[in-house]
């Protein structure tokens, strides 16, 4: 039996030195070799029903399923992989490289669900998937650029706590939240046109929102920085909108409407001119008025605010005006 075994290892082996890289030969080996079941397609593609998992196995290199499919996810993080050489050509539910020290995406799958880069040696995404279903999760790292990020992306893309200035090569839509705040921006250009869900650029550099996305379906959030303008900014927020605790004087550039909340205190606002012409409500330190009638004298709209007099120093907060 020993020897039966032993034989059948040199043929396992010898199949495995002349299968040509990339191939489905090669992939049905190792496949075989980690004892995980897989199917052929009609076209000849080597196809995992199930979920692939290397993860935290000290690999420094993968085994090659370049030419296979995997219906589940997969997941090669904390590993010590410096390159994707390998790597299943589609993963369907999700595909995790996190915690690895690698330079490249070079190698990653054409299409999957969500995608997890984050805690690598990346500067740049050249070599990320061209579709993700899913997440894109490229935070926290060392990236200096999004170039080479997909196109689009249906759900998530968070590329916080980064090493970049600008937002070029960014995805053209995110479906849900973009976040892309704790990093060294001074420029929003190249953030995408339009969000479904969140966009959050606070705690960077930013002087104004010069490029930041025309419609936000959710939150815009840029507090705590060091703006001086809004300008720029989003047209419409379906959330609310927070800009509080930056260096404003003035709210010009603030969006057209704001389904929710203007967040505006903590700055040195005087003059609410600039105001959204439609928002739900507005919390702002009253500054120099002495009373809500003096507001909205100087606000020139109508609103519903409290009508006893607020100190000076205490937040307000306004209900919407109706164009």
């Amino acid at each position: 039996m020993r020897g039966a075994s032993i034989a059948l290892a040199k043929v396992r082996d010898l199949r495995r030195e002349f299968a040509p890289a990339g191939s489905a030969a090669r992939a049905k080996l190792a496949l075989e070799d980690l004892g995980i079941p897989y199917t052929k397609k009609r076209d000849g593609t080597i196809f995992v029903p199930g979920d692939i998992d290397l993860s935290f196995r000290k690999l420094v290199r993968l085994p090659d399923l370049s030419a296979a499919e995997v219906g589940g996810s997969f997941n090669c993080g904390g590993n010590k992989l410096t390159s994707l050489q390998g790597a299943p050509k589609k993963s369907g539910k999700g595909f995790a490289c996190f915690g690895n020290p690698l330079k490249s995406l070079e190698g990653a799958p054409r299409e999957t669900g969500s995608f997890l880069c984050h805690g690598t040696a990346l500067e740049t995404l050249e070599g990320a998937p061209e579709v993700v279903h899913g997440h894109f999760w490229c935070s926290p790292g060392g990236l200096t650029s999004l170039k080479g990020a997909p196109r689009n992306i249906s759900g998530n893309f968070e590329c916080a706590y980064n090493a970049l200035e600008t937002l070029e090569g960014a995805p053209d839509k995110v479906g849900g939240d973009f976040l892309c705040q704790m990093s060294a921006l001074k420029s929003l250009k190249g953030a995408p046109r339009e969000v479904g869900g969140n966009f959050d650029c606070s705690r960077n550099p930013l002087q104004t929102l010069d490029g930041a996305p025309e419609k936000v379906g959710g939150d815009f959030t840029c507090p705590a920085g060091t703006l001086v303008s809004l300008k720029g900014g989003p047209r419409e927020v379906g959330g609310d909108f927070i800009c509080r605790d930056n260096c404003l004087d003035a709210l010009d550039g603030a969006p057209d409407s704001v389904g929710k909340t203007l967040f505006c205190e903590g700055n040195d606002i005087e003059d609410l001119s600039g105001a959204p012409r439609g928002f739900g409500a507005l919390v702002w330190k009253l500054g120099k008025f002495d009373s809500p009638e003096e507001l909205q004298k100087r606000m020139g709209g109508t609103y519903n605010v409290p009508v006893a007099p607020i100190s000076i120093r205490r937040p307000i907060r306004l209900r919407g005006r109706t164009p």
